[in-house]
């Protein structure tokens, strides 16, 4: 349920990086309750780019979800030829398989 996060939880999200490099594009992170679709956790853009993440975000999607909207960025950087912009069904399903194999990777990099 949205809304029910503590202070707490969005000093943490506060904590994230402010920008990302992403195939030679800097990229704005943000955390803001502004996401044009109510019904989603995160959103990109293009022009500038930057990604906006909810700040109700439940703990455990934040990863997914920014890795979902890094792969929307990396997309589009690449002129949308791996088809992730038009298909959010195949970049969620990328992103799903992704986090758990970069989430055992942590600390060895």
């Amino acid at each position: 349920m949205r809304g029910i996060y503590s202070a707490r939880w969005n000093v943490l999200l506060s904590k994230l990086p402010k920008k990302l490099n992403i195939c030679g594009r800097v990229v704005k992170l943000r955390v803001t309750d502004m996401i044009l679709n109510s019904s989603l956790y995160g959103e990109a853009s293009y022009n500038p780019p930057s990604i906006s993440l909810d700040p109700n975000i439940p703990k455990d999607m934040v990863f997914e979800v920014t890795l979902h909207e890094i792969l929307h960025q990396i997309d589009e950087a690449h002129g949308g030829r791996f088809e992730l912009n038009d298909d959010e069904s195949k970049t969620k399903a990328l992103a799903i398989a992704l986090a758990p194999v970069i989430e055992q990777l942590r600390g060895y990099l």
